[in-house]
């Protein structure tokens, strides 16, 4: 069954397309988004989830809403634009997420590359910094 307030954003190539699953920590819910404002998965931002019922749905932005965004390294050089987030028993974060990068074809044409990777430290330690950020971890 859809819910009655969906699609929950139809205006904003920022924050319409999702990155993930709802991310719960604690009593507070975040949805991830990929912002395709400027390139497809630039970036994966958060907004918080503050009502979420069976007829209505009302996030805002984080206030440092950029959770993962492109990096230096190779796979991740043009964006980010998945993460699945999980916090194990023990209270530490693992994070999957999706990076990619243009690649040069053979033909010389740039092609987008897809990779996978399964990240531990790096993604943990930016999804720690963005919930203390957001006064989740004060």
């Amino acid at each position: 069954m859809e819910h009655p307030a969906s699609p929950i954003v139809t205006d904003s190539l920022r924050r319409s397309r999702p990155a993930g699953s709802v991310v719960r920590y604690g009593n507070r819910l975040f949805r991830l988004s990929q912002d395709c404002s400027r390139v497809y998965g630039e970036r994966i931002q958060a907004h918080e989830i503050l009502d979420l019922t069976t007829t209505s749905y009302r996030e805002t932005d984080a206030d440092d809403q950029t959770l993962l965004q492109a990096g230096e390294a190779l796979w991740c050089a043009g964006g980010m634009h998945h993460a699945s987030l999980l916090e194990t028993d023990n209270g530490q974060w693992i994070a999957a997420v999706d990076g990619w990068h243009l690649q040069q074809s053979e033909s010389n044409v740039p092609r987008k590359l897809n990779v996978a990777i399964g990240v531990a430290i790096s993604v943990a330690a930016s999804i720690a910094a963005f919930l203390w950020s957001n006064e989740v971890l004060a």
